[in-house]
């Protein structure tokens, strides 16, 4: 990650830990500060004392197109201030900030496809759908799980435990939004090519299962995650060796990150090694008309699907 790329994820990580003001507009904020682009309006529809209920609906669809609106309540107890401790740890961002503007572009593809589905050849029956780093609200996932009639199965999966537990609370407090089975999970890949990523025992049926995995902004790199040999690992073990099952990931630019993940993950050696190719949309094609920084803003997408 550049340095001018580190500055902007961190002034925006510093705002939610400086915000100060009326607690009550807190749920809103995270939807305001992610919704840059203002593809979305955001209403309130319910309250209880335990929760606020949302209503996420597209703008800027054709007027041909139906639209999909998404449910998602968020619990009171998210509205507290974010602290410094809150960055502390495995990967917190997840925490610090509830929803970042790629989680929610991530959303509008599955709310409004027909964009993607022009260059791209989704898997024919998607059954069983994974979400890597979904965060603490998990939105892409969920917004997968409105639109798709044929999925029985989704995880929202992320390596820190705090955000597993934001992600139940989330599952708890939404209206349901599909009828498949949806689940909260802890996931994380390892730092190596070599090495199968951490998940609990229980979820050992998940070795290729899945006919899509998704994420959002999840090509990062760390002191821990030298390389995205790790997480090209954890993409392949979860993936059904079935021709067609498919990655599907949104990612800005942010320096080198994109870059080096695309270059590795379709190299000779890695596409041989998994039975895959690999594929790249720009931002002009997946989101048409949108304007902003390609490098930290506006993000491109990463499809791999088997062979």
């Amino acid at each position: 990650m550049s340095a001018k790329s580190a500055k902007h994820r961190w002034r925006l990580l510093q705002s939610y830990v400086l915000k100060r003001g009326d607690v009550s507009n807190t749920d809103l904020n995270c939807f305001s500060s992610a919704n840059i682009f203002g593809l979305f309006e955001v209403s309130r529809i319910e309250e209880s004392s335990a929760a606020v209920t949302w209503r996420l609906s597209p703008r800027f669809l054709p007027a041909s197109q139906s639209s999909h609106s998404l449910l998602l309540g968020v619990p009171r107890s998210f509205s507290r201030l974010c602290n410094l401790v809150d960055l502390v740890g495995f990967d917190r961002t997840g925490v610090a900030v509830l929803l970042w503007p790629c989680e929610l572009l991530l959303a509008y593809i599955f709310l409004n496809p027909l964009n993607v589905l022009h260059h791209l050849e989704f898997p024919s029956t998607c059954q069983r759908v994974v979400e890597l780093a979904a965060g603490s609200l998990g939105v892409g996932g969920i917004a997968m799980a409105a639109t798709c009639s044929t999925l029985k199965y989704l995880a929202l999966t992320d390596g820190n435990e705090e955000c597993v537990q934001n992600l139940e609370d989330v599952l708890k407090a939404s209206p349901r939004n599909c009828t498949s089975k949806v689940e909260a999970a802890f996931l994380r890949w390892s730092e190596s090519i070599d090495r199968e990523p951490h998940i609990p025992e229980s979820y050992g049926d998940w070795h290729h299962s899945f006919d899509m995995v998704i994420a959002a902004d999840c090509f990062f790199a760390t002191q821990v995650f030298s390389s995205h040999g790790g997480l090209l690992n954890c993409i392949d073990y979860l993936l059904s060796t079935c021709s067609g099952s498919a990655f599907l990931a949104l990612a800005p630019r942010r320096g080198t990150t994109l870059e080096s993940f695309v270059d590795l993950a379709s190299s000779l050696e890695i596409c041989e090694r998994f039975h895959w190719k690999v594929c790249i949309l720009q931002p002009n094609v997946v989101f048409p008309g949108l304007v902003g920084d390609s490098e930290k803003e506006i993000p491109h997408l990463v499809y791999i699907q088997r062979q």
